[in-house]
């Protein structure tokens, strides 16, 4: 955009691109920014999806959540990482 045509836009110009900023996974906006501001920094992101919530207060899922921790080491061993997503937001329009 050119200097002063963000002050002819009308409220529902802004609508979209903001909302799509509030959508990314909060995640990958992590990422994404530790990228940016930090390019030469080694940082990765690994992750194991779990089924279904653990309470951190039962004792009993402990042996579930060690099986976890092997599936996460196996993945750093292995350099598994979840890639860095690019953050989009659709353009403003007039």
């Amino acid at each position: 955009m050119e200097p002063g045509a963000a002050s002819r836009l009308r409220p529902w110009n802004w609508l979209s691109p903001v909302v799509g900023a509030f959508l990314q996974s909060s995640g990958h906006q992590q990422q994404h920014l530790v990228d940016l501001i930090w390019p030469r920094l080694d940082f990765r992101r690994f992750q194991v999806p779990l089924p279904e919530p653990i309470p951190s207060d039962d004792p009993a899922r402990v042996p579930e959540l060690s099986g976890y921790g092997a599936l996460m080491g196996e993945k750093i061993l292995s350099d598994d990482i979840e890639e860095i997503a690019p953050l989009t937001t659709p353009g403003a329009r007039r």
